[in-house]
């Protein structure tokens, strides 16, 4: 599973307990769509997106993501 934030102080936030050693990695919009999630596809990672300490976030297929993300980019 890959856990997906907005913003670097959101990772931030929930760099605590067994993820205080992990380090924020700050990815594009263009890398995210132009080889993570293909990466995140072949790999059969689900993609954790915007979890809060001590709670899942909502948790989709790397597929479902692409499709949310570019239905949402058509609308700005």
């Amino acid at each position: 599973m890959v856990s997906l934030w907005p913003a670097v102080v959101y990772a931030q936030v929930n760099a605590t307990d067994v993820w205080a050693n992990y380090r924020v990695l700050v990815i594009t919009l263009n890398e995210l769509l132009t080889t993570r999630l293909e990466s995140f596809k072949e790999n059969r990672f689900l993609i954790n997106v915007f979890s809060k300490p001590n709670k899942t976030g909502f948790v989709v297929s790397s597929d479902e993501f692409r499709a949310d993300l570019e239905e949402e980019l058509e609308n700005h």
